[in-house]
């Protein structure tokens, strides 16, 4: 596996850990949820809205172009954007900061069952043993804190469920950068967020906590969803949200450090678990003989791999870039993940 993007999806799973018990002290402040998931991705927004704004133009016109990128986006926008962190947010609310974390593990069921079930994603026996672990050591920290699915955690399950849908989509968006995806999301949901806010709740806006909220948006949702996308487009959805979902078990370890609660051996049993999925996915190898069809098409994409051998002057092997091309029919073999150019029958 591309070890690098094992890195992505660890450090989007780390900043995205520290969102939970974060969001619990500012929600502790009586602050509203739709003006915190508002806050979040608009946070995200204005944080990665610099690095792109010189070519954030181009990739919209070659968007709106891809018509079914843009059908993605917009489905990534309502699931992943908007219902997601307002249903996760008021989960929090209602629920202990530990709960919400751990909750959060049905995350990967669920983006692992839409990747099999409606996108045909091919799952490895190595990625549904892993996918067991982790339901297992999610289930043996459930099961330790007497959680039962009260108000607050069917919220945080409907999130996870959204999300599913969201990553799975996002995953074969090909027309734009991870960038200018995450800066899409963050502006469309978090200004429809915030227009719910002023609308249909009178709740205070305490500034301190605002800024807190933005810079939580900037890391914890911009550059983590960037981390993640980058992930799950090289090696497939249910994959990269296997290695993501050891978010839970941060968030849970940064809640026990602020709320000072002990660390349980349920806990260590259910994270070591952790560990030996994660390692079932690097030391998976996924290699056989397949062919690709002939096929004009739009993404990013570098020259540095086995699909992408024409030629641009200024443009070096490894540099990122977006434009139509055109790839002929081709026989081989090789290690391959289920990215773009990967979606063949087994």
């Amino acid at each position: 596996m591309k070890k690098i993007y094992i890195v992505h999806a660890i450090l989007a799973a780390f900043l995205f850990g520290l969102s939970t018990p974060f969001s619990k002290l500012i929600l502790n402040h009586n602050n509203s949820p739709l003006l915190l998931a508002s806050l979040f991705y608009l946070g995200a927004a204005l944080f990665l809205l610099p690095f792109k704004i010189k070519n954030l133009k181009n990739e919209i016109s070659q968007l709106i172009s891809h018509k079914s990128d843009l059908k993605r986006i917009a489905g990534a926008i309502i699931f992943g954007g908007i219902t997601g962190p307002v249903a996760l947010l008021y989960g929090i609310k209602y629920s202990s900061p530990e709960s919400a974390s751990l909750l959060l593990n049905m995350e990967t069921v669920a983006t692992s069952f839409f990747a099999w079930f409606v996108f045909k994603e091919h799952l490895s026996t190595k990625v549904i043993l892993s996918s067991i672990l982790t339901v297992i050591a999610g289930s043996l920290l459930v099961i330790n804190f007497n959680l039962s699915i009260n108000y607050g955690g069917a919220l945080i399950i409907l999130a996870c469920i959204f999300w599913g849908i969201d990553n799975n989509l996002t995953a074969n968006v090909a027309s734009i950068s991870p960038t200018v995806n995450t800066i899409l999301k963050g502006f469309f949901a978090g200004s429809f967020n915030f227009l719910m806010f002023l609308m249909f709740e009178n709740g205070l806006i305490i500034l301190n906590d605002v800024f807190y909220a933005l810079i939580i948006g900037a890391f914890s949702y911009g550059l983590s969803i960037i981390l993640y996308i980058n992930s799950a487009r090289n090696i497939g959805a249910s994959r990269s949200q296997i290695i993501f979902s050891i978010n839970p078990f941060l968030g849970s370890i940064v809640s026990f450090m602020i709320f000072q609660t002990m660390l349980s051996m349920e806990f260590v049993i259910a994270f070591l678990l952790m560990i030996i999925g994660i390692a079932l996915l690097i030391y998976e190898h996924h290699h056989h003989e397949h062919t690709h069809h002939e096929v004009n098409h739009l993404h990013e994409h570098s020259h540095d791999d086995k699909h992408h051998d024409h030629f641009h002057e200024g443009i070096t092997p490894g540099q990122k870039h977006s434009h139509q091309h055109f790839h002929h029919k081709i026989t081989h073999s090789h290690i391959h993940y289920p990215d773009i150019h990967h979606k063949h029958e087994h």
